[in-house]
């Protein structure tokens, strides 16, 4: 057999053990990073529980300079929220709206892809000695060979990267400002009724 068939038979047997692979997937798909961020988990609370505040260190905010936000009218905590869009494939349109919102321990939001799909995120925080453990996750329906394939290679990649440059920034931009973990108002912890992966 020629070194070409056998790359080709090779290739073949990859592509049939990739897509077998994907019956014996869940639906849900999860990813998750945890990073200690140097300051107080009040300080670390409070950039993620308001959303105008994710402008200080979110990866996402940083891939369009032309991208539209628009905020509604609660500030942070439950029912807070943005919507944004954009020409750039890999920002492209959607919204995110707080779910769940418990003072410096949680926060989850509820991701609306604008008819890409929808997902759920949660921000775990734990004191730990030098600061906060953040531990992040992102939840989809993922449904399909072609779905269940590119979520678990470069959607994996994707978010593993925006978490760790958006807790680098989260910690870089809190030593830079101690002063911003000064107590704001928090909206009703309780769960509002929405759409969730959860």
């Amino acid at each position: 057999m020629s070194l070409l068939k056998k790359l080709l038979l090779g290739l073949l047997v990859l592509v049939v053990a990739a897509v077998g692979s994907t019956f014996f997937m869940d639906d849900n798909f999860r990813v998750s990073h945890t990073q200690v961020v140097k300051a107080t988990p009040e300080a670390v609370f409070n950039q993620i529980n308001t959303i105008k505040n994710w402008n200080n260190w979110s990866y996402w905010n940083t891939l369009d300079p032309e991208m539209k936000t628009t905020y509604n009218d609660i500030p942070s905590g439950v029912g807070a929220g943005d919507s944004w869009t954009s020409e750039k494939k890999d920002v492209g349109n959607g919204s995110m709206i707080i779910k769940e919102s418990t003072p410096n321990t949680y926060i989850s939001f509820n991701l609306d892809f604008a008819g890409e799909g929808k997902a759920f995120s949660e921000y775990i925080l734990k004191p730990v000695d030098g600061g906060t453990e953040v531990i992040t996750g992102f939840n989809m329906d993922t449904k399909g060979i072609m779905m269940k394939l590119m979520s678990r290679t470069l959607m994996k990649r994707g978010m593993t990267k925006a978490f760790e440059a958006s807790m680098t920034a989260l910690d870089k931009y809190l030593q830079a400002n101690p002063t911003v973990a000064a107590p704001i108002v928090i909206a009703d912890s309780t769960v509002i009724k929405t759409d969730s992966l959860k």
